[in-house]
């Protein structure tokens, strides 16, 4: 909507790339919800309201902020393995940034930071 700061024209402040935190829940629903042709039913939005810890071992959201808004953002999930003498993999997926600020390599951007994160878990893979 025209009210939403999440869908106004970008500016042209510079990106922080950081890791969400549970503060970000709300612009975090609302990315989702776009990555989801803008539909992320009520009973999704409870259930990731009340899982209770928002970033567990073994996975992270990490986003970029503009204007001190949450914009872009990219899960990467952590995941040891009981083959291959325990090499610990890594999946990244939801990556999404809202339509206004696409096509400024937000979401390559918070790849990257993903990605470095990772490999300073001695992943084997992503």
């Amino acid at each position: 909507s025209d009210n939403d700061p999440h869908h106004s024209a970008p500016n042209t402040s510079a990106p922080i790339i950081r890791r969400a935190s549970l503060s970000d829940f709300e612009p975090l629903v609302s990315l989702y919800s776009e990555l989801k042709g803008g539909c992320l039913s009520l009973m999704v939005t409870r259930v990731f309201r009340s899982y209770g810890k928002f970033s567990t071992t073994g996975h992270s959201r990490f986003g970029a902020e503009v204007s001190g808004m949450l914009v872009s953002v990219a899960t990467i999930h952590i995941c040891p393995n009981l083959t291959f003498g325990g090499a610990i993999n890594a999946r990244i997926e939801n990556v999404v940034t809202f339509s206004p600020h696409r096509g400024r390599g937000l979401s390559r951007r918070v790849m990257e930071h993903a990605i470095q994160a990772a490999w300073q878990e001695d992943v084997m893979s992503i």
